[in-house]
């Protein structure tokens, strides 16, 4: 570990453990007391600095940077003692405290990580993280005060971070007229609906089919070629609407016609996520009365794992080859490799890229979904 790192780590350890103590022990509520007591440990009792909360700044969360530093091991620590302080403050109902705010950015930040690779994405679904984000700043300017400025210039730099990366998903969409924004909204609500029917272990085809169907009207709605705005003119970004319609339509041939089979050498990572998944959904449903918010830490961390196994952007099959798909459905984080993301087995890039870029969006979406549910309410 790099001499610059400067907290103790025993006494890192010992406030992880605790934090893991007080989430596993259901036969008791986790009190605020506690929580606060482990958080003001971290500079009373683990000596944590500025500068070793630089460690985490930047692309540190990404999936393409994770274990990449000499000092890692201590910086993850550290990492995975906020992210759980953050998901306990969750638990104890104190949302709007500055600690809270760290899981949410670091999910968000993946996410638009995803979004930009996957493609698929409406200007509603930034507008829906950047409202959650103005939230987050309100946070922390509210808890500049009783936190300390070495806190709040940590979560300050954080949330720039995620702003930073919200610009180039955003331009992606530059050309995309607003007024071709509604239907764009529909694709892409029906190419997730289609890489979700998908990605189930037993794909039943007519769900497929039931939403081809909608794929065809989009395309019955054309006049002369062109989609047109409300008041009939021709407006800018048909290609936008033309090229989602084109990926709807390979991905739902390729399910139907069973060619976007996961190459056998990544099964386990594939059952891996729709377990992760199912994790996820059953939360989902679970959440209002039996769920605790540190119950994401375990799933969340694993969907890092995953998406650090990457390689040159792709996943590798055990065998070291690498066929690839003709489109990609979404992406993956951790399991990437640095510099070309792909997830890799050996050295070669297997078939059952998309699917398992999908999964792994999707669970980043559940994520993200069930951490605002939890803000909301």
């Amino acid at each position: 570990m790099s001499e610059d790192f400067g907290p103790d780590i025993e006494q890192l350890r010992n406030i992880r453990t605790r934090l893991d103590q007080l989430r596993n022990d259901r036969d008791h509520y986790i009190k605020a007391a506690d929580i606060d007591g482990l958080f003001l440990s971290l500079n009373s009792s683990a000596r944590v600095r500025e500068l070793d909360l630089r460690g985490i700044s930047g692309d540190y969360t990404l999936p393409t940077c994770i274990g990449d530093k000499d000092n890692s091991s201590g910086i993850q620590l550290l990492e995975e003692v906020l992210l759980l302080l953050s998901l306990s403050y969750m638990t104890i109902g104190k949302n709007n405290e500055l600690p809270a705010v760290y899981t949410t950015l670091v999910v968000i930040k993946t996410l638009l990580f995803h979004l930009k690779n996957a493609g698929a994405y409406s200007r509603q679904d930034l507008k829906a993280l950047e409202a959650r984000l103005d939230d987050i700043s309100r946070i922390i300017e509210n808890g500049k005060e009783k936190y300390g400025q070495v806190w709040f210039v940590f979560f300050k730099s954080q949330l720039e971070d995620c702003r930073q990366s919200l610009v180039p998903v955003k331009r992606n969409l530059d050309g995309l007229s607003h007024q071709l924004d509604p239907l764009y909204e529909k694709l892409v609500s029906l190419i997730r609906q289609i890489t979700a029917v998908g990605s189930r272990p037993k794909v039943v085809i007519s769900e497929i089919k039931e939403l081809q169907e909608k794929l065809v009207e989009v395309e019955s709605s054309r006049v002369e070629g062109k989609f047109l705005a409300p008041d009939d003119t021709i407006p800018e970004g048909q290609e936008f609407i033309n090229d989602l319609l084109q990926k709807c339509h390979f991905i739902a041939d390729s399910i139907i016609s069973d060619s976007l089979r996961v190459d056998p050498s990544l099964s386990n990572l594939h059952d891996d996520l729709v377990g992760t998944k199912g994790k996820l959904e059953q939360l989902m449903l679970t959440q209002a009365w039996s769920m605790r918010e540190t119950d994401l830490f375990d799933i969340l961390q694993q969907l890092r794992r995953l998406d650090s196994l990457r390689v040159n952007d792709r996943f590798v099959g055990t065998d070291g080859t690498s066929p690839e798909e003709g489109q990609k459905l979404a992406s993956i984080d951790n399991l990437r490799n640095s510099k070309d993301g792909a997830f890799h087995v050996g050295k070669e890039i297997p078939e059952g890229q998309g699917a398992v870029n999908s999964l792994l969006e999707e669970c980043y979406e559940i994520c993200h979904g069930l951490r605002c549910q939890v803000e909301d309410s």
